[in-house]
C-alpha cells in the first residue's frame, strides 16, 4: 500500500556518500569467484550455500544475493540471511526453500583484509576498494575493476549454470543498501535475466543515501512535494550545497566508469520498469545515528534513514507518475531500527525476500 510522507513526518561527492572508515574485526568469505575482465582474472571471494564452482545444483529455482554494509562482512550477513531463510522455512514449508533457495553474500573486501590475512590473498588476484565500493567506484588494484562488473559477472554465472533459476534477488542493508540503490540503476545485467525469464528484483534497506535521477530533492518547509534545484544552489543548514546531486546521490559531476557506458537518461528510463523494494526500520529514525551519512547532499534526502527511504519513495511517484508504484514499492517495519538481521527476518522482509507469490509459489 501506498505511503504518503505526511503520515510519518509532521567525500562530499562520491566518497562523502559513504560512511567514515571504522576498524571492525576482519571478515574472510570462504569461496572465490574468479571472474575475467579486459583479460585479466580477478577473484571476488564470497560466503554462499553452495560453492559456485561446483557441481551445480539442479533444484535451485531462487538466489538470493546478500550485500554487506561498512564493515565489509560478508560471513555475517550470509548468517543472518540464511537465518531469515529458515524462519521463512518454518513459515512456509510448502515452498521447499531449504531445498531450491541459493543464498550468496560477496565480499567487498578493503586493503586491510588484504593486510590482515596475506596468505589468503597472495596471489595478487584479489581486488580491494576504498569506501567507494558502495557507489561501483573502481578498485585501488591495478587493473582497476568495479564491484559492479564483479556482481554482473557472478550473477550471469549463476544464470547459466544454474538452468532452473526462476528469480534473483539483490538485498542489501545500510552500506549494501548504498551498493543495491546504485547497482539496481546501472546493472547492464538485468535485460539478460529477462531474457532468460529469470525475474530480477533489488532490495534496498536503510541506506544512509539513495542515487536520485534528477535535481528534484524533498521539500522539508512544507512537508510535501519537490524542489527542482536544477538552476539554483540549495542552502544546506545555513551553508550552500552546490554538490548536492553529485555521483553517488545524483547524476552531476564525474560519474564511476562503470556508469557512463549507458547515457543516463537511458538508465533513468529503464529504470521505471525494474522492480525495486524499499525495505525501512522505523526505528531507525535517528539524525544522530552511528555512522549515519551527514553530508549536506545526505541531508538534502532526510534527516536520518526512515525519512530518506519514506522521501524516495514519494520521489520516485513524483519522478515517474503513479504507474511508479507498478513496480516501486515500500515496506516498513515496526519496532526494527538499524539491524540487518532483524530487517530480513521480519515478516516485511521475509515477504518480499522469500515469498513472492508469483515467483515462489
Amino acid at each position: 500500500m501506498r505511503l504518503t510522507i505526511s503520515f510519518f513526518l509532521s567525500l562530499m561527492f562520491l566518497l562523502v556518500a559513504c560512511a567514515p572508515e571504522v576498524e571492525y574485526e576482519h571478515e574472510h568469505a570462504a569461496y572465490d569467484f574468479p571472474v575475467e575482465i579486459n583479460g585479466q582474472i580477478q577473484i571476488l571471494t564470497y560466503d554462499a550455500t553452495h560453492d559456485l564452482l561446483g557441481e551445480p545444483d539442479q533444484n535451485i529455482e531462487h538466489v538470493v544475493f546478500v550485500h554487506h554494509g561498512a564493515a565489509q562482512n560478508p560471513t555475517t550477513y550470509f548468517n543472518n540471511m540464511k537465518e531469515a531463510r529458515d524462519f521463512a522455512i518454518v513459515d512456509r514449508p510448502e515452498l521447499g526453500l531449504d531445498d531450491n533457495t541459493m543464498i550468496i553474500s560477496p565480499a567487498m573486501i578493503g586493503r586491510r583484509h588484504v593486510d590482515d590475512n596475506p596468505e589468503r590473498y597472495e596471489n595478487g588476484l584479489y581486488p580491494y576498494w576504498g569506501s567507494g565500493w558502495r557507489a561501483g567506484a573502481d578498485s585501488q588494484t591495478e587493473p582497476p575493476v568495479s564491484i559492479f562488473d564483479m556482481l554482473d559477472a557472478m550473477v550471469l554465472y549463476v544464470a547459466d549454470h544454474y538452468p532452473n533459476v526462476k528469480s534473483i534477488v539483490h538485498a542489501g542493508h545500510s552500506a549494501g543498501g548504498q551498493v543495491v540503490s546504485r547497482y539496481s540503476v546501472g546493472t547492464t545485467a538485468y535485460d539478460s535475466l529477462l531474457a532468460r525469464d529469470i525475474y530480477p528484483r533489488y532490495i534496498i534497506s536503510n541506506p544512509s543515501s539513495f542515487l536520485y535521477l534528477d535535481t528534484r530533492r524533498p521539500d522539508f518547509e512544507t512537508g510535501e512535494g519537490f524542489i527542482d534545484y536544477a538552476d539554483e544552489v540549495p542552502v544546506v543548514n545555513g551553508d550552500e550545497c552546490p554538490q548536492f546531486n553529485n555521483y553517488g546521490y545524483g547524476f552531476d559531476g564525474d560519474l564511476v566508469e562503470y556508469m557512463t557506458r549507458r547515457p543516463v537518461d537511458v538508465m533513468v528510463e529503464e529504470f521505471r520498469e525494474r522492480d525495486v523494494f524499499m525495505l525501512q526500520g522505523l526505528e531507525d529514525n535517528d539524525p544522530e545515528g552511528a555512522a549515519l551519512d551527514r553530508s549536506c547532499s545526505a541531508m538534502m534526502q532526510g534527516s536520518h534513514r526512515l525519512e530518506r527511504g519514506l522521501w524516495y519513495y514519494e520521489y520516485m511517484g513524483e519522478l515517474y507518475g503513479p504507474e511508479a508504484y507498478e513496480t516501486k514499492f515500500i515496506e516498513t517495519v515496526p519496532g526494527v531500527g538499524h539491524d540487518n538481521a532483524r530487517m530480513f527476518a521480519s515478516e516485511e522482509g521475509k515477504n518480499i525476500i522469500f515469498f513472492i507469490p508469483d515467483i515462489l509459489e
